[in-house]
């Protein structure tokens, strides 16, 4: 799906097409589980929040819904907020959020058939 193009932050990374198998960000493909700030990109072991708490964000977006609180329990430890959402959700919220400055990592499992 492509994404609507809003004027986004000057060196802000923005997502702007997912589909089947990929998330496309500034012109970057991924195909594999990463996390995504404003700022970095990262590869991603689904569910190792030791990246996460590193880059300490107020809101994590999680791209898929079946998670139990017991594995989101070292992000609420450390007071990080969690939504958790389809991926496509996680996609459109990810570009406003980041787009007004929040500090939000938006985690991708890659399962973008939601």
């Amino acid at each position: 799906m492509e994404l609507q193009e809003d004027a986004h932050r000057e060196g802000t990374l923005h997502i702007s097409r997912h589909d089947t198998n990929r998330i496309v960000i500034s012109g970057t493909e991924f195909t594999q589980p990463f996390l995504l700030s404003s700022s970095r990109t990262a590869e991603w072991i689904p569910f190792d929040w030791s990246l996460v708490l590193q880059w300490q964000p107020e809101l994590v977006l999680l791209g898929c819904h079946d998670v139990d609180d017991a594995t989101l329990a070292p992000l609420f430890d450390a007071n990080i907020s969690v939504e958790r959402m389809s991926t496509a959700s996680a996609c459109r919220t990810f570009n406003a959020l980041a787009h007004e400055g929040r500090d939000v990592v938006a985690a991708f499992a890659m399962d973008v058939s939601e």
